[in-house]
């Protein structure tokens, strides 16, 4: 099966960024250590029908926040984070989705990916809306390994990761 990683506009006005991935199961793809990508224009109405979609959340859209997580059961969990957010969030925890690393744990201090939930949902909505299945939602860039990147969208920015952040700049670049 197909797959397309997919990267929505910021705004309603820029295009969306989405490559179509080869079959991911042909076997030849993990001997080579390469992926065959194509770069595909449009919109998700625009894009191959029976394709997964991988929606990649732009740097720029979420923030991460330390949370100690409260040993509630699941769905209390949600209004436990927002409360413990609150300060920390610059909108109404209502209108922000909160997630979870996979693989967390009640009682431990773990990071929290914040998005404006509307936006989100409006893009997810359009790739469901065009027919196509979600199948997951991914960060551009998340706390993990200690690294660095440079990345030009409207501008070159800078992005540095480690353990617990992301902290992202962007660059002065001056003309030589």
């Amino acid at each position: 099966m197909k797959q397309i990683i997919a990267g929505p506009p910021q705004s309603s006005d820029e295009p969306w960024s989405a490559w179509l991935i080869a079959d991911r199961h042909e076997p030849s793809l993990s001997s080579r250590g390469t992926v065959d990508a194509e770069r595909i224009e449009g919109s998700p109405q625009q894009w191959p029908k029976g394709s997964l979609v991988v929606l990649v959340i732009p740097v720029l859209k979420l923030s991460w926040h330390q949370a100690e997580l409260p040993r509630l059961p699941a769905h209390r969990l949600r209004a436990a984070l927002a409360g413990l957010l609150e300060e920390q969030l610059l909108d109404d925890p209502e209108h922000l989705h909160l997630a979870l690393a996979p693989g967390w744990k009640v009682g431990s201090t773990d990071v929290v990916a914040v998005c404006d939930k509307a936006w989100l949902f409006k893009a997810a909505g359009l790739i469901r809306d065009a027919g196509h299945d979600l199948e997951r939602i991914v960060p551009e860039f998340e706390p993990g390994a200690a690294a660095q990147w440079v990345i030009e969208q409207d501008q070159a920015l800078w992005v540095r990761t480690d353990a617990k952040h992301v902290q992202v700049l962007p660059l002065g670049v001056h003309p030589a």
